[in-house]
């Protein structure tokens, strides 16, 4: 299961809100997660206002209970600072 996450970011934060979910350590524990194969945020990708995210996952299964992880409060603090909206595609 692939995802590609595009999040719009407040006028001027991409780099501030990768740099703090990064600073957070909460990726590195989502790639440490049973059924993760990938998970890469691409700031370099996409204008200003856009940090991108590519997930890919063994099964639906594995990233339903990924979203149930106590990491994901702290994505989810941030996301609450940093982003006005976000865009899920499932590839």
């Amino acid at each position: 299961m692939k995802l590609h996450v595009i999040y719009t970011v407040k006028d001027g934060l991409k780099q501030a809100y990768y740099e703090a979910l990064e600073a957070s350590g909460a990726p590195d524990k989502v790639r440490a997660e049973d059924g993760c194969l990938k998970y890469e945020y691409r700031p370099e990708e996409g204008p200003a206002d856009e940090l991108h995210l590519y997930e890919e996952w063994v099964s639906p299964a594995h990233q339903k209970v990924h979203m149930t992880q106590p990491h994901m409060k702290d994505i989810m603090a941030l996301k609450d600072e940093f982003v006005l909206e976000t865009k899920l595609i499932r590839e």
